[in-house]
């Protein structure tokens, strides 16, 4: 439940523009903004096992509607439609939230490349809780650079710690933590 919590957490900062605020605050800057409801909006739940479960029932209860991709194949109650992992790619244009919650391994490494991330709606939300494996943080950095995604929260690495001289650390709209 924590990791799910977590991720909503990072969700919701990312989705009301706390980021922003917070670095308006920093700088004495009043910036009024707006946000988009989390209600209505779609959440695409890769890896829908304890901790997916868990993000896709919370999402469920903040009125989001929940796609998920799932091995086994097996419905989730939280979940409106369940797909095979081959569907990802198809799915990706659907998904405002991307939210990875796989376990690490052969067929998962790399999984979300910079070809994956163009077909997000522009403005789409990242959230890896997986591994640092699954994603390229690379391309994801390029990505939020340019503008083209709203956010993103990494709470996991190739490389842990995160280095200090990586790239991501200075990444707009990209929110960081310590594999919490």
């Amino acid at each position: 439940p924590y990791l799910a919590e977590m991720t909503l957490g990072a969700l919701l900062s990312l989705r009301l523009g706390l980021p922003r605020y917070a670095a308006g605050q920093r700088a004495c800057a009043w910036q009024p903004g707006t946000f988009r409801p989390l209600a209505g909006a779609t959440l695409l739940v890769v890896g829908v096992g304890a901790v997916g479960g868990e993000v896709a029932t919370r999402a469920r209860a903040l009125g989001m509607r929940v796609l998920g991709i799932r091995a086994s194949g097996l419905p989730h109650p939280a979940v409106e439609e369940m797909f095979p992992p081959e569907a990802l790619l198809a799915l990706l244009p659907r998904a405002e939230v991307l939210s990875l919650n796989l376990r690490p391994g052969p067929s998962t490494r790399g999984l979300v490349d910079a070809a994956a991330l163009a077909r997000l709606p522009a403005g789409a939300i990242v959230l890896n809780a997986s591994r640092g494996a699954v994603l390229d943080a690379g391309a994801l950095g390029d990505a939020l650079r340019a503008g083209r995604l709203g956010g993103a929260w990494l709470d996991v690495f190739d490389v842990e710690p995160l280095p200090p001289d990586s790239s991501l650390w200075a990444c707009p709209n990209l929110l960081i933590t310590p594999h919490c």
